[in-house]
């Protein structure tokens, strides 16, 4: 998981201005050991639905993420991924969704965001994910 750098911490509920994030950042890929770099691969952590193609940002088109609906109605969203996949597609665990993009901003560490919501709350992905491992 990301750790500090220049642009603030990568944790569920880390302090952003007047908000908090609502995710993790990664800094490994799924089952990987290095450092994840633009365009490498992002995999799903769970199988599900590809349930829509985003962007985060209104003011920067080029960041895009995948959400993928699991059956039990909870949403998985993988934040600065270049798809590789389209909405409807079924998508197993480990299947790659896209691939990482390059973030621009000075001194962050390169990453991909994840968020979970759960009945529309936002969930600790960590939390999430171990209660499902």
């Amino acid at each position: 998981m990301r750790g500090s750098d220049a642009q603030g911490k990568g944790y569920f509920g880390a302090p952003r201005g007047d908000r908090i994030h609502k995710g993790v950042d990664f800094v490994q890929a799924l089952g990987g050991s290095e450092q994840i770099k633009p365009g490498d691969p992002v995999r799903a952590f769970m199988a599900g639905t590809v349930s829509k193609l985003g962007f985060p940002y209104a003011d920067k088109p080029a960041f895009r993420y995948v959400e993928v609906r699991r059956v039990n109605g909870d949403n998985l969203r993988y934040f600065y991924v270049s798809p590789t996949v389209a909405v409807g597609d079924a998508i197993s665990a480990g299947e790659m969704l896209g691939t990482c993009q390059e973030l621009p901003y000075p001194g962050i560490t390169q990453h991909y965001h994840f968020e979970v919501t759960v009945r529309g709350e936002h969930a600790d992905p960590i939390k999430y994910l171990s209660d499902y491992a």
